[in-house]
């Protein structure tokens, strides 16, 4: 069983070792302009699923050095869910959607409702199950000393209270972010102009409307190589599978 485990972790190991060349390769390939070869290395590392935000920002990097928008802003989401904070990236990914010659904003709601979107930004969901879970430990550290040592100040009698409170905003957070990330997978990015028509067939059927390089939108249903796709505005129609990159 040891044999195993410590030859299940030499592989690994090697595995790692071996995507870290190929993300040293392919940043000296950026450095070199050659940015379709570096573009082609950071595609195979992301592959491979040994990924983090940095492949993710240089290859958002590459394809923007050749005028990928859509390429490089399905590329930039990525590395800002890994890394929320990275202002970078952030930048990045603001640089490139400025390309888009349309651009669909969601309306402006409540600036509350603005105030949580950005605090839920903030962390990935892993984050803010961990910040859950110190919580819940803090929280049974404080109430074994109440009841070992009969504490009964009003301070420690307050805190518990205040900490739960927090436990579960800090959980409902976590479980909309959950869900958040699951309607991120039926995401995907526009790659080029696209028209989208009325049924998944070229021919007799109508062209509703035009979507442009870069532009967000969510996949309906798929049908052969073709996809149903609906726009932030809430428009609808079917486009070619091979238009659009969907988020991972």
């Amino acid at each position: 069983m040891k044999q195993v485990i410590v030859f299940s972790l030499l592989i690994t190991y090697l595995f790692c070792e071996d995507n870290h060349k190929l993300f040293l390769e392919a940043n000296e390939m950026y450095i070199n302009e050659n940015y379709n070869r570096s573009i082609e290395i950071y595609e195979s590392i992301i592959r491979s699923d040994l990924t983090n935000s940095s492949v993710f920002y240089n290859l958002g990097n590459s394809y923007f050095r050749i005028k990928k928008y859509g390429q490089a802003i399905w590329a930039y989401r990525h590395a800002n869910r890994i890394s929320p904070r990275d202002k970078d990236i952030l930048h990045n990914l603001k640089i490139a959607e400025l390309f888009k010659l349309d651009r669909i904003n969601q309306p402006k709601s409540f600036i509350l409702h603005e105030f949580y979107k950005e605090i839920k930004s903030n962390f990935t969901l892993f984050e803010w199950l961990l910040i859950g879970s110190v919580l819940f430990f803090l929280l049974s550290l404080i109430s074994f000393y109440q009841s070992y040592y009969d504490l009964r100040t009003r301070i420690l009698t307050n805190i518990p209270q205040v900490i739960l409170v927090l436990i579960i905003i800090v959980h409902s957070i976590a479980m909309d972010k959950y869900f958040q990330e699951r309607k991120i997978g039926k995401e995907a990015i526009i790659l080029e102009e696209v028209d989208a028509r009325s049924a998944p067939l070229f021919g007799n059927n109508k062209i509703l409307f035009q979507i442009n390089e870069g532009s967000m939108v969510e996949v309906l249903e798929e049908k052969n190589d073709w996809s149903q796709i609906i726009l932030l505005d809430g428009k609808k129609g079917w486009i070619t599978s091979k238009s659009i990159r969907k988020m991972k």
